[in-house]
């Protein structure tokens, strides 16, 4: 019954908080805000707080979502690399969580902003592995 409990909270945990940043900023600190919570996320990640360390890499990617406004071809890129980045350190975060089908979720999205990502397509083949979707795996690791 605890060892649900516990379960349950990680759960809940990991799931995204509502946002409530509706200001229009520019891309610069909009991006500037994306990066200082990564880095957050990453000193979270190496002392072992995967839970907040998600919480942080969403949240980071939301700000990534909520860039406004015309970019140039170099901004524009370069908030894509962000967002995939993004997505699979969530994916890492998840599957560490043994939440497979998140990590199945974020690799998808990293891939969708960089198709040739092998780390993406190698973590999502280990967790369609776990998640017992061999066919998928066995895909993902050709």
């Amino acid at each position: 019954m605890e060892q649900q409990a516990e379960e349950r909270r990680k759960e809940e945990a990991a799931e995204p908080k509502e946002d409530h940043d509706s200001r229009k900023l520019k891309f610069e600190d909009r991006f500037r805000m994306a990066e200082a919570n990564k880095a957050e996320a990453h000193e979270l990640f190496g002392d072992g707080n995967i839970m907040h360390a998600a919480d942080r890499y969403a949240k980071a990617l939301a700000h990534c979502h909520k860039v406004i406004g015309d970019l140039t071809p170099e901004q524009d890129q370069r908030n894509r690399d962000l967002k995939g980045s993004l997505s699979l350190n969530l994916a890492q975060c998840f599957f560490k969580l043994n939440r497979f089908q998140k990590c199945v979720e974020h690799c998808n999205e990293a891939l969708r902003h960089s198709a040739d990502n092998t780390r993406a397509t190698l973590r999502r083949g280990q967790a369609f592995e776990q998640l017992k979707k061999m066919d998928e795996a066995l895909a993902d690791a050709k």
